[in-house]
């Protein structure tokens, strides 16, 4: 076949020429694209499902965030819940998957974040041997401004607000709150005899100096 002056050649690619669905994120086998990402690449057959597809991958990894899960649609983002699926068997969870999805699974963010009334609050690695006073500890300690330890809260990563244990067990994902203390009038008016006090004290001192 003679080519012409610009003259466009199209050569498609496997995934073109075949009928497939993209699995990211914590699938059983797939080919990592980088530290926080893997992608695997399925045949689509008729009438397959998000469990047909799954199961046909090899399974999930063992650290998928079965809660977070979606197809990818599009513009459109459709929710999973993989726990239902495919640890319940619910079936009534399963969704229908159509050419051009993908289906996403995160990984489980393997932190604690630790909030509130502690010297440095912020993300800190998690520690299945840990408990809420060692997280605390990792964190600084609790601030001078922080209530007693049994009003920290532990809120997990679906939500749930437990109040604090001795035994309480953390995962990954959950939040540790340690609330502060409100002062009674009687702490804050001895907080601004005790600042007024400095102040008048600091005044005398440069006074003295400048003679």
């Amino acid at each position: 076949m003679p080519l012409r002056d610009e003259d466009y050649v199209d050569i498609p690619s496997t995934d073109e020429l075949q009928q497939v669905v993209l699995l990211v994120g914590a699938i059983a086998g797939a080919n990592a694209v980088d530290e926080a990402t893997s992608i695997k690449r399925l045949p689509l057959y008729v009438g397959d499902t998000v469990r047909t597809i799954i199961d046909r991958s090899g399974g999930l990894g063992p650290a998928a965030d079965l809660q977070r899960s979606y197809i990818r649609r599009g513009e459109e983002t459709i929710p999973l819940d993989l726990e239902a699926l495919m640890v319940r068997r619910e079936f009534n969870n399963d969704k229908p998957v159509k050419l051009g999805d993908s289906i996403v699974v995160p990984y489980q963010r393997r932190s604690v974040i630790i909030e509130g009334a502690v010297l440095r609050p912020g993300v800190y690695q998690y520690n299945p041997e840990f408990r809420i006073e060692e997280y605390i500890a990792t964190a600084g300690g609790m601030s001078h401004n922080a209530q007693d330890i049994e009003a920290a809260r532990l809120v997990t990563q679906r939500g749930q607000t437990n109040h604090y244990s001795r035994r309480m067990a953390v995962s990954s994902g959950d939040t540790i709150v340690v609330p502060e203390r409100g002062f009674t009038r009687a702490e804050t008016a001895q907080l601004i005899i005790s600042g007024v006090s400095i102040l008048v004290s600091t005044a005398a001192l440069v006074w003295s100096i400048s003679r």
